[in-house]
Formats: structure tokens, C-alpha cells, sequence
């Protein structure tokens, strides 16, 4: 359990993160939240190293959606892109967690996308899935 910062109460994690530590959660939470890193995520900014024990992850927004089709299909390259997006990361950052780390945060970004989905009227699993290709032959 030491991916939840000893300060998180149950409002402030992600519902998926939640569950799996049988916490129950009325509503979803609104606003970041944080999950702590099993190793910290060093970074460089203005030319000095920044070591991150900790990344807060924001919720979807409408603007994220364009990921979601450039990616369909694509489950590992649509996590990556999800949680650069939502841990304001870029991709060459989001590559250098720690594996466990970034499966942890892969995990609620996906849960993300599947309640999304699902708020669209289409299947959870509806952009990690390859579409399906048209046939432009007639039907008999």
C-alpha cells in the first residue's frame, strides 16, 4: 500500500485506486488526485534535476478526447498518451516511470477512459479496441 500517500483520504483517490484497496466511494472524485511513486520520477527543470516522489493526475476533459481516436487501438501507446495528458507529462517522461509506477497510473487513466466511454453510449472498451474495417463490397 505504499502507492497511497499516508495524508489521501477515500474522497481524495481515484474510484479504480480505491476499490482495490476496498475503500467505497459514493461519487467520484472531483479534482486531482495523488498517487505516490514506488520510485521517484526524475526530471529537469531550468536546467536543475527535480526528483518527484508524487504525481497528481487530473480528470478527463473534452479537449483529451482527440487522444482517444488518434490512439483507438492502440492500448499501450493510448495509456501512455492518456497519463502524459493527465499527469501534464510528456511521453518521453511518462517512459521513464518505474513499471509498476506507470501500470498504477495506466490503470486509473484507463478506468478514465472506460467510464467516458461508457458515458457515450459506446463499449468501456470501445478505444482500446482495433476498428473494425469496412468492407466496401455489397451485401448479399
Amino acid at each position: 500500500m505504499g502507492r497511497v500517500p499516508l495524508t489521501s483520504t477515500p474522497k481524495d483517490l481515484p474510484v479504480a485506486t480505491a476499490e482495490r484497496f476496498g475503500l467505497v466511494i459514493s461519487a467520484p472524485p472531483s479534482g486531482p488526485a495523488i498517487f505516490e511513486l514506488l520510485e521517484p520520477l526524475k526530471l529537469i527543470v531550468d536546467g536543475a534535476e527535480v526528483s518527484l516522489d508524487g504525481i497528481e493526475m487530473r480528470e478527463m476533459r473534452a479537449a483529451d478526447l482527440e487522444l482517444l481516436d488518434r490512439f483507438r487501438g492502440q492500448p499501450i501507446a493510448l495509456a501512455r498518451n492518456v497519463v502524459a495528458a493527465l499527469c501534464d507529462l510528456t511521453v518521453e517522461q511518462v517512459c521513464q516511470l518505474h513499471l509498476d509506477d506507470f501500470a498504477m497510473l495506466a490503470s486509473d487513466a484507463l478506468w478514465q477512459v472506460e467510464q467516458l466511454s461508457e458515458g457515450m453510449g459506446l463499449a468501456g472498451d470501445f478505444f482500446l479496441q482495433q476498428p473494425r474495417e469496412q468492407s466496401t463490397e455489397a451485401a448479399c
